[in-house]
């Protein structure tokens, strides 16, 4: 490589001299940068692809705007439009405080038996809200060309398991309990900080029960495909039908995969033996969380606090705009990216990476096909899967 082309493909200036390639290659490439960047305050971490979002997010900001002011030509483009100005919205939000709550903790709180907490818990899934466990479609593992339902061990707030048992998350544990109580307190639940610490005995609990991340990594141990009317006999204590009756889950002859049985046995006899009253706190608090990002700026910034400052490390709230964008993407994604692509990924642009890709894939087939270590019989089977891939740009 001659070095004007080096020169045009490779920033040098953040190359740390000090540092020999064959000792820490990475951090001879990036140790200058690393030393001396600054990570934005509104982030936990920065790098290449973080700027291209930033560039990324200026571009929707205007597509959004252009939304709102009835300039977008698209046909989603009065959704885009209602999310974007709503979220914008500060004063109605600060003005109606709690009160977008109210519907979901009162259908909580009217539930007189297990089994309705259970349905309720169902309809509140379908909203996004966690409950005793979560529910996912994905391709069956078995046969690529259906899908299957999978139920997954949940409950929890925090991160993963180890959060409620390692000594080194006891300052988590104790600023999840007080975040928790807050959050319960501004909407106007009775007792909080009691409630908070009844939560996290449930909590964990539950999470004594979670398989741990590297088990839970194994596909094997997660292969267990169960049909629906044995669900109940591997998982006695909970109401299973009640529960798809509220998600809107069709059972009739339905095959689930059950990512982790022992979990959902241990789940349902826990949710058998709580008391409903605790049960509905800490349902609460669930659908509190999930929303309270969107409420008022005393549930915002609790929020932020907690899981932004406490769990990942940020410094500041991300500016509304960025998180009205979020909120945007999260819901309307396919119809932001039409218009995004619409506007700054022309034709031509694509022709050009598809056939970069194209040489890719070509270089990666004189690759295989050059190998001295594999047999024709396995480069043969390789450069057949290599076929397959299916480029999908814009």
């Amino acid at each position: 490589m001659t070095n004007t082309l080096l020169a045009r493909v490779l920033d040098t200036a953040n190359i740390d001299s000090t540092v020999r390639p064959q000792d820490d290659f990475y951090r001879h490439v990036n140790g200058t940068w690393l030393a001396t960047h600054t990570i934005p305050a509104d982030r936990p971490m920065d790098g290449a692809f973080h700027t291209l979002r930033d560039a990324s997010e200026k571009y929707a900001r205007a597509i959004a705007q252009d939304a709102a002011d009835g300039t977008l030509d698209d046909p989603d483009a009065q959704r885009i439009a209602t999310l974007w100005t709503q979220f914008l919205d500060e004063d109605t939000i600060e003005e109606a405080g709690a009160t977008p709550l109210r519907p979901d903790l009162d259908a909580i709180n009217a539930c007189t038996t297990h089994s309705d907490l259970a349905r309720e818990m169902g309809r509140l899934m379908r909203e996004g809200i966690g409950g005793l466990v979560g529910a996912y479609v994905g391709t069956d593992p078995h046969d690529s060309s259906r899908y299957m339902i999978s139920l997954v061990q949940s409950g929890i707030g925090l991160p993963d398991e180890a959060y409620y048992r390692e000594d080194d998350y006891a300052p988590i544990r104790e600023a999840y309990v007080a975040h928790t109580a807050r959050l319960l307190g501004l909407a106007g639940v009775a007792d909080p900080a009691a409630a908070a610490t009844r939560i996290m005995e449930l909590e964990t609990a539950l999470a004594s029960h979670h398989r741990d991340s590297v088990s839970n990594r194994d596909p094997l141990l997660s292969d267990n495909p169960t049909p629906w009317e044995e669900i109940a006999a591997l998982a006695p204590g909970f109401d299973w039908d009640a529960w798809a009756q509220g998600a809107r889950m069709p059972v009739a002859g339905l095959v689930v995969n059950v990512d982790q049985p022992d979990f959902l046995s241990a789940a349902a006899a826990l949710w058998a033996d709580t008391d409903l009253s605790t049960l509905k706190e800490w349902l609460s608090a669930s659908a509190i969380d999930c929303h309270a990002s969107l409420l008022s700026a005393d549930f915002v910034n609790e929020n932020f606090d907690f899981h932004g400052r406490t769990l990942s490390g940020t410094e500041e709230l991300r500016p509304r705009w960025k998180r009205a964008l979020g909120l945007i993407e999260a819901y309307l994604g396919e119809a932001m990216g039409r218009a995004w692509v619409a506007r700054h990924f022309p034709p031509n642009a694509k022709e050009a990476m598809d056939a970069l890709v194209r040489r890719l894939l070509d270089a990666y087939g004189e690759s295989i096909r050059g190998l001295d270590w594999m047999s024709e019989d396995t480069k043969v089977k390789a450069l057949d899967k290599l076929a397959t891939f299916n480029p999908k740009i814009g």
